[in-house]
């Protein structure tokens, strides 16, 4: 192994410590964690940095979702130029100018796998990380909701305004609802995985256990949202494995671990899930006002979102200017200072304007264009076959990216550098193309 294969290969395993270590400091929320994260990627240039000089890069494979993270981040740069009479665009030039230093570490990610996630054997090696890792962090979960004292990792007190049932139902995560969005990318490689036709019934075993861990953890943290997602990614997942090639004798084992989970997560609700879940879903807005924080729910938040949309339609109000912009909209008592919309999609079209929309449209067309041709293309290749040894890592993660954009609508995992980092990853697999595909690469 020369020294460009060595570098690349340290390149493919800091991005997988990344993805690990993201989720442990409540999500990399915090100033320092998204700055080592940031440290991270930069070293992941010096190695393309490296390999360049070198002359060993190849041809790079760079699909429509890194233009479109490159496109939002130089609508953010025009926001800091003196365009607006001779003003910056942007409501709040210091948030704009740290969410472009976060969002070049995006970039830096995105690129790294997209060039390491090429071979079947890499994907299959993420997808491993992944079920253990995933495993690791439900059973932290667990841990820390039978034994804890209120306490984040037993140590930290954030002072937040919850009960400390409800403090130690998230995890590492400091949000219930990051947790879940983290197992909702984590969540389909398990599940997927025991599909697999030559796998062995002890490790069908293993992966079902996991894969009912992160369920009920869903359950239990009293993720209304998450635990759709869930439902809507089990449907989705066993879809596109069907679609994808799986034998006509194999159906029936499909079907059956289906109805299979479906049962695991009823028996999950009654056993620990259901007061949680029934507690959140009777959150009714008449408890909100009770509290007399009307003006922070999320209807209330997205009529005010519109109304920022309407006064800044173009540009925005600036990449990373939310929080500040949203003070002159907020009808509240200002006790509560608002981070974020509540639903990404729309945050995003706040702060990049109609010009984020087109973005944000442009990814959902390439969502939808990249499943149509691994469907058509798979659909020439007969079910006489067994399925590509790539299809469970293209599924899973395919599965992932749609439940996390589905929660998306209603809350802020984006916004969150773990969850965001994780969703690259897969995306760079699901937009990716999978170089040792014994059928060849995929041609849209």
């Amino acid at each position: 192994m020369n020294l460009a294969e060595r570098i690349e290969h340290a390149q493919f395993y800091l991005l997988l410590v990344l993805v690990c270590w993201s989720p442990l400091p409540f999500g990399s929320v915090e100033p320092w964690s998204k700055a080592v994260l940031q440290v991270g990627a930069a070293l992941l240039l010096v190695g393309w940095a490296i390999r360049f000089g070198l002359g060993t890069l190849g041809k790079n494979h760079l699909p429509l979702p890194w233009w479109i993270l490159v496109g939002g981040l130089g609508i953010g740069l025009c926001q800091l130029l003196p365009i607006q009479k001779g003003t910056p665009v942007s409501l709040s030039p210091w948030d704009t100018d740290q969410a472009l230093m976060m969002g070049v570490a995006y970039a830096i990610l995105l690129f790294t796998a997209l060039q390491t996630l090429t071979t079947t054997e890499r994907v299959s090696h993420l997808g491993k990380v992944l079920v253990v890792w995933g495993g690791g962090v439900a059973f932290f979960f667990v841990l820390q909701w039978l034994f804890g004292n209120g306490k984040y990792y037993w140590l930290f007190d954030f002072g937040l305004p919850v009960q400390p049932a409800q403090k130690l139902s998230a995890g590492p995560f400091i949000n219930r609802n990051h947790y879940a969005g983290w197992v909702e990318l984590v969540w389909p490689f398990p599940f997927l995985a025991m599909l697999e036709e030559k796998l062995n019934p002890g490790k069908k075993v293993l992966l079902g256990v996991g894969t009912f861990l992160l369920t009920v953890t869903v359950l239990v943290s009293g993720s209304r949202t998450g635990t759709l997602c869930l439902l809507l990614e089990l449907f989705v997942s066993g879809w596109l494995f069907i679609q994808m090639g799986v034998r006509r004798q194999n159906l029936f084992s499909v079907a059956a671990l289906v109805l299979g989970i479906l049962l695991m997560i009823g028996v999950g609700w009654y056993w620990v899930g259901s007061e949680g879940i029934s507690d959140r879903i009777q959150e009714t807005m008449t408890d909100v006002q009770s509290q007399g924080l009307q003006s922070y729910d999320r209807p209330a938040i997205w009529r005010n979102s519109v109304k920022m949309i309407a006064d800044h339609p173009w540009l925005g109000t600036g990449l990373g200017s939310f929080a500040v912009a949203y003070t002159q909209y907020d009808t509240g008592t200002g006790e509560w200072r608002l981070e974020h919309a509540h639903c990404d999609l729309l945050q995003i079209i706040v702060e990049l304007g109609l010009a984020g929309g087109v973005l944000l449209l442009l990814f959902v067309g390439g969502l939808v264009q990249t499943i149509r041709a691994h469907l058509i293309w798979l659909g020439r290749q007969g079910t006489t076959s067994p399925p590509p040894a790539w299809m469970t890592g293209w599924c899973a993660s395919m599965t992932a990216c749609l439940g996390l954009l589905l929660h998306s609508l209603t809350d802020f995992n984006l916004q969150v550098p773990s969850n965001a980092l994780l969703f690259l990853v897969l995306v760079a697999v699901a937009f990716g193309r999978l170089l040792e595909s014994a059928q060849g690469p995929i041609e849209p």
